[in-house]
C-alpha cells in the first residue's frame, strides 16, 4: 500500500537521479574536451601546437640547461672534435663509438667559429636533432594511429620527456640517435607498404646507413625490424624479405672499412669509465629513466615503492597486444629486444648496458604508452593522459633543479673552487685520470694539476694501471714539495677506496666537499 500522492521508491529512478546530480555538472567540461579534440584536428592548430612545443624545448634548454657544467662525455666530445679529422678517427677507433656525430660537430664548430668554451652554442648542435624529433614523432604517430590528437600527444611526450631533454642538451650523439631511430621506423613501414618501390627501399637503407655510423646500438633497431619481418613475412609484399637482406648486406659493406680501421688501431684500456654487469635493478632503472628521467635516490625510492602500479600497467600493456594489430606488435619487439640483447651481451661478454645507449627504445615505448592511453575510454582516458603529462613534467622539473640529480657532474664548480682556493704551494690530483677532460676547460689555478695514476692528456694509447706502491711513492714525493693536496675523486675505476684509505691513514684531512653525485673533493695537509 502506498501513500497517496507519492511515487513508490524505485532503484532505477534513484540511480538516474544520482547520475544526473553527480555527473551532470561535468557535462560542460566534457563538451569542452570534445571541442578541444575537434580543434586539434585542424592542420593550422596542429602546426601551432608543434611550434609551441618546439619553442618550449628551445627556451627551457637554453635558459636552464645550457649553462650547466660540462660533463665527462661532453668534454671528451669537445676535446676530440677540436682535432684534425684523421686524429678524430684515431681517437674514436680506440673508444667504443662510431665517428659520424663528432665529424658533424667539428663541421658545426668550423662554420660558426666556436671554441670549446662556447658551451651553449656547441650544445645547440645536439638540441637541433631533438627539436626535429618533435615533428618527426608526430608524423610517426599519425601514420600509426591515423588520429592527429594521438600524434600531438606523442609529440608532447617527446617534448617534455626528462630523459630526452637531458640528452638534447648534451654534446653527444644521443639526440641524433633518437631522430634516426624515429626516421627508421617511418621509412621501414613505408618500405613495408610498397617493397617494390626503389625509392622507399633507398630511403630506408640510407637512414639505416646514417644510424649505424651514429651508434653501434642502432644495429639493434635493424635486428628488431628484421625479426619482425621474419615473423610477419606474410605482411610483406613480394621480395620484401630479400630486399631487406640486400639492404643489410650493403650496410655491412659500408661499415666494414670502419671496423677494419678499429681492429687495426686496437683499443685504449683504462680510458673509459668502469662498467659492471647489469642486474634486474638496472633494467628497472632504465625503464624509469625512459618515462621519468634521472632522479635522486630519494625520489627513485618513491618510484620503486610504486612497483605494483607500474607492474599492473605493464601487464595491461602486454595484454593489450593480444587485440592489437601487427604494427603495435612491431613496437613491442623494438621496445623489448634491444634491452634484452644489451642485457645478455653485458652478462655474457662485456658490460654495455647503459640507459643512454638504449635511447633507441624510447620511441617504441612511447608508441605503446600512447596506444594504451587511448584504449582507455571516457574520463579514465583523459585522466590517464593528463596524469602522464603532469608526471613527466614534474620529473623534468625535478631533474633540472634538484642538485642531487645523479647525472649532473659539476666539474665547473669544483674547478672554480680550486681557482679560488688552491695556490702555487699546493697540488691538485684527479682520479680517474680521464676526468681531466672536463676540469681542464675551467681550471685556472696556479696549483699544479696531475692525475692518479699519472697520465698526460695528449698521450696516445692506454692510461697506466693503478699501482699502490707507485701511488704511495708519488704522494711521498708530493709531501716534500707542497703544503696541501686537493684530491678530486669521481668515476671510481676500482681503486678509489685505496686512495682514500691511504690518505686518511697518513695525512690530516682538513676539508671535504661534495659538488655533485659521486664527485668529491678532499683537502689534505702535507706540512705544518
Amino acid at each position: 500500500m502506498t501513500t497517496k500522492g507519492k511515487k513508490p521508491y524505485s532503484p532505477i529512478t534513484f540511480t538516474e537521479s544520482f547520475k544526473n546530480r553527480f555527473f551532470g555538472k561535468y557535462s560542460k567540461i566534457q563538451d569542452s574536451l570534445n571541442s578541444f579534440t575537434s580543434w586539434l584536428n585542424t592542420d593550422n592548430h596542429i602546426k601551432l601546437l608543434l611550434l609551441l612545443l618546439i619553442i618550449f624545448q628551445i627556451y627551457f634548454s637554453v635558459t636552464y640547461l645550457g649553462n650547466q657544467s660540462l660533463r665527462l662525455d661532453e668534454s671528451q666530445s669537445l676535446y676530440v672534435s677540436g682535432k684534425e679529422t684523421i686524429r678524430i678517427l684515431n681517437i674514436i677507433a680506440e673508444d667504443v663509438h662510431v665517428p659520424l656525430y663528432l665529424i658533424l660537430l667539428r663541421g658545426w664548430q668550423s662554420i660558426f667559429q666556436l671554441t670549446p668554451l662556447d658551451v651553449v652554442q656547441n650544445r645547440v648542435f645536439s638540441l637541433i636533432f631533438q627539436v626535429i624529433s618533435i615533428p618527426a614523432f608526430y608524423q610517426l604517430c599519425k601514420s600509426i594511429f591515423k588520429k592527429k590528437e594521438m600524434a600531438i600527444f606523442g609529440s608532447t611526450l617527446i617534448a617534455i620527456s626528462p630523459m630526452l631533454f637531458w640528452y638534447a642538451n648534451e654534446l653527444r650523439m644521443y639526440s641524433l640517435l633518437l631522430l634516426i631511430t624515429i626516421m627508421s621506423h617511418i621509412t621501414f613501414f613505408k618500405f613495408k607498404a610498397n617493397t617494390s618501390n626503389i625509392g622507399a627501399w633507398f630511403r630506408y637503407t640510407f637512414v639505416a646507413l646514417v644510424g649505424i655510423y651514429t651508434h653501434y646500438f642502432f644495429n639493434l633497431v635493424l635486428l628488431s625490424q628484421f625479426i619482425f619481418a621474419l615473423i610477419y613475412k606474410n605482411k610483406f609484399k613480394a621480395k620484401g624479405i630479400a630486399r631487406l637482406i640486400q639492404s643489410y648486406f650493403l650496410l655491412g659493406i659500408a661499415l666494414s672499412p670502419w671496423l677494419f680501421f678499429v681492429i687495426s688501431q686496437g683499443s685504449a684500456s683504462n680510458t673509459k669509465p668502469l662498467l659492471s654487469a647489469p642486474t634486474s635493478i638496472d633494467v628497472f632503472n632504465t625503464l624509469t629513466n625512459i618515462f621519468f628521467g634521472f632522479q635522486s635516490d630519494s625520489i627513485n625510492t618513491i618510484i620503486v615503492s610504486a612497483w605494483p602500479i607500474i607492474t599492473i600497467i605493464g601487464i595491461l600493456l602486454i595484454n593489450f597486444k593480444r587485440a592489437a594489430n601487427s604494427t603495435i606488435r612491431y613496437y613491442i619487439i623494438s621496445a623489448l629486444l634491444p634491452i634484452l640483447m644489451a642485457f645478455i651481451v653485458s652478462v655474457l661478454y662485456r658490460p654495455v648496458f647503459l640507459s643512454r645507449y638504449l635511447i633507441i627504445v624510447v620511441p617504441s615505448f612511447y608508441v605503446l604508452l600512447i596506444s594504451f592511453a587511448y584504449s582507455l575510454k571516457g574520463w579514465l582516458g583523459y585522466f590517464f593522459r593528463v596524469f602522464i603529462i603532469l608526471f613527466m613534467g614534474i620529473g623534468l622539473l625535478l631533474q633540472t633543479f634538484n642538485p642531487a640529480t645523479p647525472v649532473k657532474e659539476n666539474y665547473k664548480e669544483v674547478s672554480q673552487y680550486l681557482n679560488k682556493n688552491a695556490t702555487s704551494s699546493d697540488i691538485v690530483s684527479l682520479s680517474a685520470p680521464f676526468t681531466i677532460y672536463p676540469v681542464q676547460y675551467y681550471y685556472q689555478s696556479q696549483a699544479d694539476l696531475v692525475t692518479i695514476p699519472e697520465w698526460e692528456l695528449e698521450t696516445i694509447g692506454t692510461i697506466p694501471p693503478f699501482e699502490e706502491s707507485v701511488f704511495e711513492n708519488k704522494i711521498t714525493e708530493f709531501s716534500d714539495k707542497y703544503d696541501y693536496i686537493y684530491i678530486i675523486l669521481s668515476y671510481d675505476q676500482g681503486y678509489e677506496d685505496k686512495i682514500k684509505s691511504y690518505m686518511d691513514n697518513n695525512f690530516a684531512l682538513v676539508e671535504e666537499k661534495e659538488f655533485s653525485n659521486k664527485l668529491n673533493l678532499y683537502k689534505y695537509r702535507f706540512r705544518y
